[in-house]
């Protein structure tokens, strides 16, 4: 989902495109961009629907083990809201729109460490900002949703 949603299909295959050198296919952008997304959402609500309290043996589960589940789960949840707050703290600018925008920004030396595929990477991903610019803000949602994943 975070491929899909956040990162953008488009994008992710921009970036598989450069490392295998060679266009990725209308099956690979539907799966990422519209089959697991969909397939996770059902499955989650299917969990929690389902969802009946564990036992072993016959056996419920004592409380303590689902308050040490529970604790589990708070810690590697929490841990985005927490740096993502931290992200966005850490920007520069006066409205929290600006800060929020800036921290999802990629830093300047984002990409390969390799000095020269650094090099080749920016010159392949430019040509498609430089197609892309112009008509990016002229659509609407669905269009750009559409263009993230079949263009």
């Amino acid at each position: 989902m975070a491929i899909a949603w956040i990162y953008g299909v488009k994008r992710f295959c921009r970036d598989v495109e450069f490392m295998l050198q060679k266009p990725i296919g209308l099956y690979w952008r539907i799966c990422w961009g519209f089959i697991t997304p969909t397939m996770m959402i059902i499955i989650l609500i299917y969990t929690i629907v389902k969802l009946q309290p564990l036992t072993y043996r016959d056996q419920p589960y004592p409380t303590s083990a689902y308050i040490a589940g529970w604790i589990l789960f708070s810690v590697g949840v929490l841990q985005f809201p927490i740096w993502a707050y931290y992200a966005v703290r850490q920007q520069k600018g006066e409205r929290l729109r600006e800060r929020i925008v800036s921290s999802c920004q990629p830093e300047v030396n984002w990409g390969p460490l390799d000095e020269k595929l650094l090099r080749e990477y920016r010159e392949f991903t430019a040509r498609y900002t430089i197609e892309a610019e112009p008509h990016l803000k002229q659509m609407n949602f669905f269009e750009k949703i559409r263009d993230r994943i079949f263009n």
